[in-house]
């Protein structure tokens, strides 16, 4: 289960490369490999220092002179844990060593060393900020997660566990699943917050709006952009990150016109779900533009809302069933796609593996062999069976490879595709789970009893007109038999 983590040295690469090579920590340093270096503090320190002096134009060891000015990064450093008693250290350093070659190439200056002196068994990597040819290494989000995900191929490998992330259970459905996740954070809050006050009959201007935010004990900055602390906040956050619906242009725009409302007739053009949808939408807009001081309705809603009921509109929903049997469509749809994703990496890490191996197979392969080298031969035996001793076999491959790679591509896209229109669909699905479980919900049950009531008077209306209708021709009647 190795975990991944990196940091940046910005200044004392001398200390780490020191840290990193202590004798005390890694049994007398038998489990130390330099990939482009030394595996000596020395000249590995000298190394990394002429790489970066020549490209960064820089002193590896300077100090800014001034105290607030951080300095540069100058090298990294990065941590691969082990889970305890699940590895050897000699089983860890040669995935550390692995690890370093797929992640950072074969022109990078990387020192690589195991420490074994906790519980835990751990690799430590001093990194070049620049590698042979100048190309630099950007230590973000993205490249961390290729390291974590390198760092997990190579632990199935070698049969060791990787950390499950946290996601609902492959048995249990993903429209299921959604219902359990709703939470909210104090941006949402602030941004509800905003929304219930645009609609507020005393908000006629971003003034207003700045003013009754103070009220409510928040703290706000108005120049160029709101700026907005929360009650006991640490931080200011400008408005216009909260959402598309709250930069100063906008603000303005949406306490103008704050009064438009669904029209009645509307309603009659959705059909199942989507009707009773578009009443709760059109109850929330009247009680938004209607009601003072409405605390359970903000303008937020009122806009996810809208978009939900298109949604449903162009997905053709209108129950309940088809809704959530879209969510597992669209789920089953991204896991087989990933699916055959995994399987175009697999064919396309071992076609690598054979190509890579393939240069030292046929100098075996081609000559009279020691026992040593026909030991190290049967290593090999997969190449065998793949005849790759034939003439043009390993240009065979080559193109294997390239065509596998573009298919790879092309599957990664629809992968990602899908990926974002289950998000998409499943987003939809919980916002409307929370609605119809929360305000919409008390809508419609409001609704039916008013419309019970009605279907009542009417059916009582219709019986005392029935009864009038009766009388009064009772009424003729008896008068035309007294007439004759």
């Amino acid at each position: 289960m190795p975990i991944v983590k990196s940091i940046r040295i910005h200044e004392s690469p001398e200390r780490l490369i020191s840290y990193i090579l202590n004798p005390e920590k890694n049994e007398q340093m038998k489990l130390t490999t330099g990939l482009n270096c030394h595996a000596d503090k020395d000249a590995a320190y000298e190394e990394f220092k002429e790489i970066y002096d020549y490209f960064a134009n820089k002193n590896f060891y300077r100090r800014e002179l001034s105290e607030e000015k951080k300095t540069g990064i100058l090298m990294f450093h990065y941590i691969q844990s082990f889970k305890p008693d699940e590895c050897t250290p000699e089983l860890a350093h040669k995935i550390g060593v692995e690890w370093a070659r797929k992640v950072f190439g074969e022109d990078r200056a990387v020192l690589v060393s195991t420490h074994d002196d906790r519980k835990h068994i751990h690799n430590h990597f001093a990194v070049s900020i620049y590698d042979n040819k100048g190309v630099r290494w950007h230590d973000n989000k993205t490249t961390l997660k290729r390291c974590r995900e390198v760092s997990d191929k190579l632990a199935i490998k070698y049969g060791l566990s990787v950390i499950e992330k946290k996601k609902y259970k492959p048995d249990q459905r993903y429209g299921d699943w959604i219902k359990r996740q709703l939470s909210q954070s104090w941006k949402v809050r602030l941004a509800e917050e905003i929304d219930r006050l645009i609609m507020d009959s005393g908000v006629n201007s971003v003034d207003d709006l700045t003013d009754r935010l103070r009220e409510q004990g928040y703290e706000v900055r108005q120049r160029k952009y709101i700026s907005i602390r929360p009650p006991k906040g640490k931080h200011f956050i400008r408005s216009f990150r909260l959402g598309d619906g709250y930069s100063l242009e906008v603000l303005t725009y949406r306490i103008k016109t704050k009064g438009a409302v669904m029209s009645e007739k509307e309603l009659f053009g959705y059909e199942g779900i989507q009707y009773k949808y578009a009443l709760c939408l059109r109850e929330i807009q009247l009680m938004m533009y209607r009601q003072a001081n409405n605390s359970k309705v903000t303008y937020r809603e009122l806009a996810r809302s809208a978009d939900l009921l298109c949604f449903m509109v162009n997905k053709h929903i209108r129950s309940e069933e088809q809704f959530k049997a879209l969510v597992d469509e669209a789920d089953e749809k991204f896991r087989d796609s990933e699916s055959r994703q995994k399987d175009f990496e697999r064919r396309c890490e071992f076609e690598e593996k054979l190509i890579a191996d393939s240069g030292r197979f046929l100098e075996l392969w081609n000559k009279e062999r020691t026992p040593d080298e026909i030991e190290e031969m049967s290593r090999y035996r997969v190449l065998i069976d793949y005849e790759l001793y034939k003439d043009g076999e390993v240009d065979k491959h080559r193109e294997k490879l390239t065509s596998i790679r573009s298919e790879l591509e092309t599957v990664s896209t629809e992968t990602e595709r899908l990926k974002e229109e289950r998000k998409t669909t499943a987003d939809c699905y919980r916002y409307y789970l929370e609605q119809m479980s929360g305000e919409f919900g008390s809508i419609l049950e409001r609704k039916q009893k008013e419309q019970t009531e009605r279907e009542r008077l009417q059916a009582e209306e219709r019986i005392r007109l029935q009864a009038s209708e009766r009388e009064r021709e009772y009424k003729n009647t008896a008068d035309r038999d007294q007439a004759r």
